[in-house]
């Protein structure tokens, strides 16, 4: 097996059938310390969960994917193929849903989508039913295109 030299990655293999299964442990690792199933990271990945089950027993994700993975995790791509995942606090997996599809919309939607939240929100405290009246229409506010 050949290895780096030197630097934090010289215990890295560079065997790629070993780096693939090492990726899928890390994805695995990091899916269940934030609360997901394979089948709740599918979701939120938008494929299926038997390609989140292949891709943790050592299949080929795309450096597309490698990315989504990482944005959903709420972890960094180095965390994602090092060796150590530092503390942080951790999403629900609820809440990394919102951040993941909130991280793929233009600014002007992103706000439109946490006023409504917020009206929503205001009306369960208050446990009404939400004016539909109330909430911003998404045609209001500028938007960044």
């Amino acid at each position: 097996m050949v290895k780096l030299k030197g630097g934090p990655w010289s215990h890295f293999p560079m065997n790629f059938t070993e780096l693939k299964i090492h990726i899928g442990r890390r994805v695995a690792m990091a899916r269940k310390a934030r609360g997901f199933t394979q089948a709740k990271l599918a979701e939120a990945l938008r494929c299926e969960p038997e390609w989140v089950s292949q891709l943790e027993r050592g299949k080929t994700p795309s450096l597309d994917m490698l990315w989504s993975i990482a944005t959903v995790l709420q972890i960094s791509l180095t965390e994602l193929v090092g060796d150590d995942v530092p503390a942080r606090p951790t999403l629900s997996p609820s809440r990394a849903r919102l951040h993941a599809v909130a991280s793929s919309l233009p600014e002007w939607q992103v706000e439109w989508a946490a006023d409504v939240l917020v009206s929503m929100a205001a009306a369960v405290r208050e446990h009404t039913e939400p004016k539909l009246g109330s909430l911003p229409s998404i045609g209001d506010g500028d938007r960044d295109a």
